[in-house]
């Protein structure tokens, strides 16, 4: 064995360590199941911010796999996008989409900011949210692997969703689902954790956003890559604090210590301060 292989071997067998210490592990099928019903949770909104157009077959592949009804927002930064993005999906009818809602958002804090700008006045109206990007990571050569890997575990395929959805509404401490660590981010994951400047951090937003019953420990889950399916009564503190663009950082390549960061760490928090798992 090289040392290259070895050295996934070890990021392989750490990642699981790591799941199987730091997180509470659910496998969902993607099997059909004729009894399901999830009328409990009627309301869904997927937000999808599109930056990259040319993955828009990809995406589309994925929101075809939800077989329940939903809403689909999408954010990008430009006009010329929005009227890609709206010729596509004109031409590729998404399955059990009820609404398409196509809106150009300044792109501050790449995923996040669009995110809240967009689904802040409407998240009320909707039971759960869905949160996907276009994402990239091109300063590694492993960038579509990691985009598909949180893709597979957030929206699957075939009945996968639909599965993910019903377990949401079997149980209603269920708060937050996102994707385990992909394993070749495994060592940076760890290092956020125990990084003193993203504690503080995320202790100032959460005193922001008032939430005051909160610690920091080496247990502390993330959302690495910034997906995931969430109760809107579990996260709501984000939405009604009303961050502007302002509020973000121009673009510079950032790897760390910016608000967008700060926000992937926070939700276990505020799921948790919520009474929600």
């Amino acid at each position: 064995m090289n040392k290259k292989k070895f050295v996934s071997f070890c990021k392989k067998c750490l990642t699981k360590i790591v799941v199987l210490l730091h997180h509470s592990y659910m496998k969902i099928d993607c099997n059909k199941n004729n009894e399901i019903t999830i009328d409990a949770l009627s309301k869904i909104a997927i937000q999808f911010h599109i930056f990259f157009t040319d993955l828009l077959p990809e995406i589309y592949s994925y929101l075809n796999n939800c077989n329940v009804s939903f809403d689909l927002y999408i954010s990008t930064d430009t006009e010329e996008k929005k009227e890609e993005i709206a010729k596509y999906f004109n031409k590729n009818k998404i399955n059990n989409c009820d609404l398409l809602i196509i809106e150009v958002v300044e792109n501050r804090g790449r995923d996040i900011y669009p995110f809240l700008k967009q689904l802040s006045p409407v998240y009320n109206k909707y039971d759960i949210i869905c949160h996907m990007h276009s994402k990239k990571s091109t300063t590694v050569d492993w960038g579509d692997d990691w985009r598909r890997f949180l893709y597979d575990n957030l929206l699957g395929k075939d009945y996968f969703f639909k599965n993910l959805i019903f377990k949401f509404s079997t149980d209603e401490k269920i708060g937050f689902v996102t994707s385990i660590p992909y394993w070749r981010v495994i060592l940076s994951y760890l290092n956020n954790l125990m990084n003193v400047n993203n504690k503080k951090n995320v202790f100032k937003l959460l005193d922001l956003l008032n939430i005051t019953k909160h610690k920091l420990n080496i247990n502390t889950k993330y959302s690495c890559g910034n997906m995931f399916v969430a109760k809107t009564n579990a996260i709501h503190q984000i939405f009604d604090y009303g961050f502007t663009e302002k509020d973000f950082p121009n673009e510079e390549g950032q790897l760390e210590n910016t608000l967008q960061h700060t926000v992937e760490f926070i939700w276990k928090y505020l799921v948790e301060y919520n009474g929600y798992k």
